[in-house]
């Protein structure tokens, strides 16, 4: 018989691997074995890299020369800056998808896919990404990009390439945190695309431990850290608060993400620890393609919303970037709704939203 093929989201598919696990009942994922709170706590992203391209943490002569290797390939070709600077208003995952591809071109090892080889291309790729992905959010702004600085680690030198100045460690101790808890996220695809009603007990505990305690624990450990105080920041969405047509079980997720946001912003405000949620509008990303019908959403809340469009994903990122600076230091316990303004809009026209015909 030939082997079962496990599908996910829209034109995903998925099973079991190595590299990973998720127990969604006991909110656990591992990376190769280690649970990723322990490895947000005590390592470092390039460990983390370490580990997953190799299936173990290195000791520290084997950390030294990795580091030591993927600072000497973060540059990435003119030329390449030159394909990002003609795609520089398009969106930033396909500009980066577009960057990627270009790079083959440059690659010394691109017909060999040995094992060997296509470890040291994902070497090269790791370094390279967030090069790619500042180069274009500043070709964006109409600025230069600024060149990789290999006296940085990775986190310090991604910022530096953002805003061309030399971060302090506590931001950059701050972004390997977040580069290692934003890599999660699941629900049952019989649970996401089904009724409420018929929502299994498990699918339910699954969604509700990744989208919601995950943040109780982010936060748990971010107390840590932020000794000086902070911002916690988590995305939610208008299904949350009203019926929104196919959200299914996420709708009450969200609902239970916003009150956990207002119960953090209670607990963590002595130590001037701040926790908001953004609730965003539709934006057409891999995972959201998944949901039955999106295509039609966002359709509709282009002729609802009072801007009368969609917004970009970069918009969310401004408003994420604002909750994260001193502009918002007397602010939490918020949802801030970056949605076009279809959140003000009358049952009428929710009901306009909801009639639309399916799309999937």
């Amino acid at each position: 018989m030939p082997p079962e093929i496990i599908k996910g989201l829209k034109d995903v598919y998925f099973d079991t691997t190595t590299s990973s696990f998720i127990d969604g009942q006991e909110g656990k994922l591992l990376y190769r074995g280690y649970n990723i709170h322990d490895l947000a706590e005590k390592s470092t992203f390039e460990e983390v890299v370490y580990l997953l391209l190799y299936g173990k943490l290195p000791n520290e002569q084997q950390l030294e020369e990795f580091d030591q290797t993927m600072r000497a390939n973060r540059r990435i070709p003119d030329e390449v800056i030159q394909v990002l600077d003609l795609v520089k208003a398009s969106h930033p995952m396909d500009a980066l998808r577009t960057g990627i591809s270009a790079l083959a071109a440059f690659d010394p090892e691109v017909k060999d896919n040995s094992v060997e080889a296509t470890i040291r291309k994902g070497v090269r790729l790791t370094a390279q990404g967030p090069t790619i992905v500042a180069a274009h959010h500043r070709l964006r702004q109409g600025l230069e990009p600024v060149a990789p600085d290999p006296s940085l680690n990775h986190a310090g030198n991604f910022l530096k390439m953002l805003f061309d100045e030399v971060p302090d460690k506590d931001t950059t101790d701050l972004l390997d945190v977040d580069f290692i808890l934003h890599a999660v996220g699941a629900v049952p695809p019989a649970d996401l695309h089904g009724r409420l009603t018929d929502c299994s007990a498990a699918g339910f505990s699954e969604a509700m431990n990744v989208s919601v305690h995950s943040l109780i624990r982010m936060a748990h450990l971010a107390e840590t850290l932020m000794t000086g105080g902070g911002s916690l920041i988590t995305l939610s969405y208008l299904g949350g608060e009203r019926v929104v047509k196919n959200y299914n079980v996420m709708g009450p997720v969200k609902a239970a993400l916003e009150a956990t946001v207002r119960y953090l912003a209670h607990e963590l405000g002595p130590s001037n620890i701040r926790v908001n949620a953004i609730s965003a509008g539709p934006v057409l990303t891999r995972a959201a393609s998944g949901l039955t019908g999106f295509a039609g959403l966002l359709d509709a809340t282009a002729r609802v919303a009072p801007l009368r469009r969609n917004i970009e994903a970069d918009e969310v990122g401004r408003a994420a970037l604002l909750f994260a600076s001193d502009y918002t230091s007397g602010i939490t316990g918020e949802v801030l709704h970056v949605d076009a303004g279809v959140h003000i809009e009358s049952p009428v026209s929710a009901a306009e939203m909801n009639a639309k015909p399916e799309d999937s």
